[in-house]
Formats: C-alpha cells, structure tokens, sequence
C-alpha cells in the first residue's frame, strides 16, 4: 500500500508491511492451461471460488513479508532473506512507486488537505525483481484473510499518523499548524516516508492570446453620464434660445444692408424672332 498525502508538493508513505498473494494451482504455461484463471490470477475475490481453495500448503494462499523472508532462508537464498528483501526487492518497489507517482504529478488535480491510499500490485520473478502489474485508486482494505484484516487495521489507524501528526504540529493553543516537511519523529507504524518533493507551478503552453472588447459600463455610473449629457444639451438649448432674436435681427438688417447696393438688374424681355 502507498498513501500520498499531498501531490503539491508531492508527499508519499511506502507501507512496508506487505503481503504476498499466491495462485491456487500452481503456474504453467501449458496451452491447455490458459484459460485456467486459478492459475494466472492470484486475487483472493477470484481464488475463493476453486474447489482447491485452502487445500494447499499455503493457508488463505497468502504470505506476511517475514513469511516470505523465511522461506528465503530456508532455500538458502545467497545473502539470507533479510538481506535479499532490504536490497533486492524492497528498494525495487520503491523505485517502481516513486517513479510512477512523480511521471504522473503534473496530470493530477491536487485538493488541499485530503489524501488518497494506493495498491500497487507487483509480480516477483526469479531473480527478486519487481515488475508493477496495476494501480488501484481506494484499494479494498476488506478482512478477506488473517492476515489482510490484521494488516489492513495497522495500516488504516496508523495512516492518521501520517496525515495529521507528521504534516502538521500542535501549537499551545490547540490549533495546528501545517509543518514545512513532515516529521519523522512520529511515529507512524510501517508507514515510511518515501518521497518528499518541491512545490511546483503548473506551466501552461498556450499561443499568445488576444482579447479585444469594449469597456463594460456600471448602469449606476452610465446614468449618471447620462444625466450630465442631458444637463449640457439643455443648458445649450437654453442659451441658443436667449440669443436667438438679436442674432437674427443683425441678420435681417445685414440683408437689407446688402440689398440696398446691389445692381438694378434690367427687365427681361421676351424676343420673339
């Protein structure tokens, strides 16, 4: 299980008490045995309707972390089975969890205080190393088996530790305070800080945008404006009509003026030829 408390900046816990899911026939490649799911498929909600199901040497088909290192052991893994887990296959799960969370942070819409618990489904081959099969968002935490319902219970109580203690302190007032890193001073069960990344900005790579429009008026302010327009014509008006009368009369005489001087024109006559 893997739990991101934060995308931005990137936080994620590694929950390094894990399972291991065995299928109920044992793994062929035979043609005739393709379509034998028991055989491919290891998920308990599948396994639990073969008629094998619990008559194997593996109770519930499942293994705890130590069960696994022990076996190790026992087969005489060149290091011992602690060995071979803390060097082999642990760092190549984190690696695996690491890189697929960081490659993806940029697409995910990050929600200020809120978190999510992931289920990576892994696949060991011979030589320890780990191959990722899937992601699941909100993995089933249902007690299927002993040891799915003691370590589900672990990982959900002490998850809170993770979300609340180790990202934010208690100040004397009672109220918390978001921490600059989380904290590795508490304590937060097998849940382990894996990655704690750099804020980031979302970049947009768009062309250059050009937005033309006109200036959206408050109908408060236009009336207003509109007041004062009306206000100016009618003082205009009022004005042309005080000087109308004087003006015309200076223009009447000016008529006259210029009538009087001009030219006696000659009376037509009509020729008839």
């Amino acid at each position: 299980w893997v739990l991101v408390t934060s995308w931005n900046p990137l936080t994620i816990y590694f929950y390094d008490n894990c399972y291991l899911r065995f299928c109920v026939n044992e793994y062929t490649l035979d043609s005739e045995a393709l379509e034998n799911r028991f055989i491919h498929l290891a998920n308990n909600s599948i396994s639990k309707h073969s008629e094998d199901f619990n008559k194997g040497p593996i109770k519930g088909n499942m293994w705890r972390r130590d069960d696994f290192i022990a076996h190790l052991d026992e087969i005489g893994y060149e290091g011992g089975g602690k060995n071979a887990w803390a060097e082999r296959v642990k760092p190549g799960l984190e690696d695996i969890v690491r890189m697929s969370l960081t490659c993806v942070q940029d697409l995910i819409q990050a929600r200020t205080n809120s978190f999510e618990i992931f289920g990576f489904d892994f696949m060991l081959d011979e030589d320890l190393r780990p191959w990722l099969i899937e992601i699941n968002s909100s993995p089933s935490m249902e007690y299927s088996t002993d040891i799915t319902e003691e370590l589900a219970r672990d990982a959900l109580r002490t998850s809170m530790a993770c979300v609340l203690d180790a990202k934010y302190r208690t100040l004397n007032d009672g109220s918390r305070k978001l921490r600059g890193k989380p904290s590795c001073k508490v304590d937060t069960g097998a849940w382990e800080l894996l990655y704690f990344g750099q804020e980031f900005r979302r970049k947009l790579d768009v062309p250059e945008l050009t937005v033309q429009g006109s200036t959206i008026e408050a109908p408060a302010r236009r009336r207003a404006r509109q007041r004062r327009g009306n206000r100016r014509q009618s003082r205009a008006e009022c004005k042309n009509a005080e000087e109308g009368p004087e003006s015309k009369s200076e223009d009447d005489s000016g008529s006259e003026h210029s009538s009087a001087h001009e030219t006696p024109r000659a009376p037509l006559k009509s020729v008839i030829g």
